[in-house]
């Protein structure tokens, strides 16, 4: 079997988006919800995380060489 590479990069790249993506979305909802809780910042800080590990479990942030 190949040793594979992870594009750091490519990563990187991937997180940020991933995080933009899921504070965008609970901005947006908070527009159309009004609720204190749902605002907050540990909330954000605690569905980001759940959404950045649901995606390394199913490998979509990772991104290999070649």
């Amino acid at each position: 079997m190949k040793n594979k590479n992870i594009d750091w990069q490519g990563t990187v790249a991937n997180v940020v988006v991933a995080i933009a993506l899921v504070n965008v979305l609970m901005i947006s909802s908070l527009q159309i919800v009004v609720s204190d809780d749902f605002g907050s910042m540990e909330y954000r800080i605690i569905v980001t995380i759940i959404v950045l590990l649901g995606m390394y479990q199913q490998a979509n942030i990772v991104m290999y060489e070649g």
